[in-house]
């Protein structure tokens, strides 16, 4: 395991590939699949007394050092523990100075330093390319499950529609199976390029003691967020008696949504040079989101 302490300095800029317009074909789904496994982490969350997992995408890199994407609600509690394990297997234990919310959405930037040489995802920031019946893929970790035990899992589906409404930036809705763990992993066209971030699945859902219930049918090991009404905050979650169905959509935030919202609190991005500057955390920044959870009528993964 490596751990390496790292500064974030105020002029840090960081090149992001993005597709520009060309002649669009199709891969093979393994071929997207080889180009998923070799962007996509795995985020391990320790909050002392149990551990959770959540995924994310590398999406560029600065000399020794790379910048992942992943859900905000991934690295929500700045006091908590997390590792990020690298395609290679290796891991890196994150520097909570790095996190970095993006306000109004549900997406989060990290980093961590490597002298390891790691991909970097394509991104397509074209918005009319991203539209229904297109197929699509998402790849990520999801929890261990009675059977399947751990790896990633990397899904087909389609875009069914856009969701331009929910107030936590889900804009995109699609068909592909996923799990809890499969949160801030990368939702990817039929050309490898990166479209969005995983990060809900649309079930009911039923709560009991400020607790979530997730689609595998087992509580989210998190403390409540943010924005509960209920009174318990150890973390000890109890379910209630049933269990959600899950309506078999699922959602995610458009990487066009990620390069907006970028540029809208001074990160200083610019498309046509694929720039753009991540700033520095502010004294306010707390150990949640300013908005609360991204997931009121959902569940996050």
């Amino acid at each position: 395991m490596n751990f390496y302490p790292y500064i974030f300095g105020a002029s840090l800029v960081t090149a992001i590939s993005v597709a520009h317009p060309t002649m669009v074909w199709a891969l093979e789904p393994t071929q997207i699949n080889e180009i998923a496994t070799n962007i996509t982490v795995r985020i391990e969350i320790d909050n002392g007394a149990n551990k959770d997992l959540g995924s994310g995408v590398i999406i560029a890199r600065d000399d020794y050092s790379y910048h992942v994407l992943t859900a905000k609600h991934v690295v929500q509690y700045l006091d908590y523990g997390y590792t990020i394990f690298t395609p290679d297997g290796d891991s890196y234990v994150l520097d909570n100075s790095t996190i970095r919310h993006i306000d109004g959405i549900d997406l989060a930037v990290i980093s961590f330093k490597s002298d390891r040489e790691y991909k970097t995802a394509l991104i397509e920031n074209v918005a009319e390319r991203i539209t229904p019946g297109m197929p699509i893929y998402v790849n990520g970790f999801p929890k261990a499950g009675q059977e399947i035990q751990g790896g990633a899992q990397f899904t087909s589906g389609s875009l069914t529609g856009i969701n331009s409404q929910h107030q936590s930036g889900y804009n995109l809705v699609y068909s592909n199976f996923t799990r809890g763990g499969m949160s801030g992993g990368p939702v990817l066209n039929a050309q490898g390029k990166v479209i969005g971030i995983h990060g809900l699945a649309e079930q009911e859902v039923k709560e009991q003691n400020n607790c979530v219930a997730e689609e595998s049918g087992e509580a989210s090991i998190l403390p409540p967020k943010v924005g509960s009404t209920g009174n318990d905050t150890s973390g000890n979650c109890q379910l209630a008696s049933n269990s959600p169905e899950k309506i078999d959509l699922n959602l995610g935030i458009s990487i066009v949504t990620f390069i907006e919202r970028a540029s809208s609190i001074r990160m200083d991005r610019a498309i046509d040079t694929t720039i753009i500057k991540i700033p520095r955390r502010t004294p306010t920044d707390s150990n949640t989101s300013e908005n609360g959870t991204a997931c009121s009528g959902v569940v996050c993964q």
